[in-house]
């Protein structure tokens, strides 16, 4: 199963959602019949009815940063969402953003920014390992403070590290002139992190995010099941990715809490030929794993 939406005026938690819900209604096939409500205003991302008279309620959410997410909200309202013009000649760049991003500032700011690069003869610069000796010029240590005030992570330039020639020079117009800019995502593992989807799963049922989809929609609901679907996002560490890709059979066992009857895992991308197969665990039988 794969998505088909935009990716041009998409949403992750929107395309998250949906992914998720069609994975659950493959598993689900000629058993029931499951409503999508993801896009309304529901109290559940969907639900099912069982052919044997049956009902569950499901809800799905992202191992989120929340300052990380409000930037990509932002970036997705504009109508150029990652893009931003640059002044001629400037080549094109791709932009990395921290939690402390706000796309206006960046969206004003990064063009006199590039010009000050292309000046300085900088095409490459991860700002956050940027240590700069006072005896580096004004201008770089100038670049690296506005980068830092813009809230960049890194940025460089892809098409040619040498200046373009100039229009009038070759008779034509440059090819790009563009910067890209996307939110990046939290560091790899720490000391700390979970060590196993159950240590993970633990983490992020205690989130509040966690709690309130766990203790404050599914465990109320009068249901015979219910379902909860997580997906691995931006607070999601590098171990547990490649568990999640890998699927080990290793897993412990869940440890939930009464009336949560399945819980999905699902690793960040799920495409066909990439993540195929997803995790869910039941209260009756523990992990298994399905086909997406």
């Amino acid at each position: 199963m794969t998505s088909d939406a935009p990716t041009y005026r998409s949403n992750p938690a929107h395309d998250a959602e949906r992914v998720a819900i069609g994975i659950v209604k493959h598993w689900l096939g000629g058993r029931g019949t499951l409503l999508d409500a993801s896009a309304s205003s529901a109290v559940f991302d969907f639900t099912i009815d069982y052919a044997d008279g049956r009902r569950a309620v499901g809800d799905v959410w992202l191992d989120a940063d929340a300052k990380l997410m409000a930037v990509w909200g932002d970036l997705f309202a504009q109508e150029r969402h990652h893009v931003v013009q640059l002044t001629p000649n400037s080549g094109t760049w791709t932009v990395g953003l921290t939690r402390e991003a706000r796309g206006r500032d960046v969206r004003r700011g990064l063009p006199a920014l590039i010009d000050g690069c292309l000046a300085a003869d900088v095409t490459r610069l991860e700002i956050e390992r940027s240590w700069l000796p006072a005896s580096a010029p004004d201008a770089l240590h100038s670049i690296v403070d506005r980068c830092r005030s813009l809230g960049l992570a890194r940025l460089g330039r892809i098409d040619n590290a040498q200046s373009p020639p100039r229009a009038e020079a070759t008779g034509s117009a440059p090819a790009h002139d563009v910067a890209y800019y996307f939110p990046g995502s939290e560091p790899g593992a720490a000391a700390d992190d979970p060590a196993t989807v159950k240590d993970w799963i633990d983490r992020v049922f205690a989130d509040p995010a966690g709690i309130k989809h766990v203790t404050g929609k599914l465990l109320p609901a009068s249901a015979d099941e219910r379902h909860a679907v997580v997906v691995a996002s931006t607070r999601t560490s590098s171990v547990i990715e490649m568990r999640l890709e890998r699927l080990p059979v290793d897993e412990p066992d869940l440890v939930v809490p009464d009336g949560l009857t399945h819980v999905w895992v699902l690793p960040r991308y799920v495409r066909s030929g990439s993540a195929p197969f997803v995790r869910l665990w039941t209260a009756e039988d523990g992990w298994s794993v399905v086909r997406a």
